[in-house]
């Protein structure tokens, strides 16, 4: 992935037992990844390539030429191209494209959290390609979560003392 990157995303990785990889990027590639970044970068134990268009907290875009470029390498070293989306349909002047129209065997998130508003909810979705199917179900568990029964209790509001 992209350094800088959403901050989180290094976490997400380790929650799915993987060990993220950062490649520093700059002004001269808009602060994204691209597709010789990810084939020179890519080692032994590199199972896939995260990217987001557009990106947190850039917000440059990636083009579909440039999508389609990184899911080719991915797919040649025989991994997965991961697209980060959560504020697709959040630009101004140009539209952007989902990856699924040139890379459908990628991997795409996206939110209905950045889109619609709703600020403090974290509710999303993933594309998952038909052969990984299997696996995210699998995994389900550990990258889904919710409020703790104690906390969804309404509170008890005493009334202050002061006046």
């Amino acid at each position: 992935m992209a350094d800088p990157t959403y901050p989180c995303n290094r976490h997400f990785v380790s929650l799915l037992d993987g060990v993220p990889q950062t490649v520093a990027v700059g002004p001269d590639s808009r602060y994204q990844l691209t597709a010789q970044h990810v084939a020179d970068h890519w080692v032994a134990n590199t199972v896939g390539a995260m990217v987001a268009s557009p990106a947190n907290p850039t917000g440059t875009l990636l083009t579909a030429e440039e999508i389609a470029q990184l899911d080719q390498v991915c797919r040649r070293k025989g991994g997965a191209l991961i697209v980060d989306e959560i504020y697709h349909g959040l630009t101004y002047g140009v539209e952007a494209e989902t990856a699924l129209a040139v890379a459908p065997e990628s991997f795409v998130i996206n939110s209905f959290s950045k889109y619609f508003q709703m600020t403090g909810w974290r509710l999303g979705w993933l594309v998952v390609p038909e052969a990984y199917i299997e696996l995210k179900q699998s995994g389900w568990r550990k990258t889904s979560f919710s409020v703790h029964p104690l906390r969804r209790k309404r509170p008890r509001w005493r009334r202050s003392s002061r006046r």
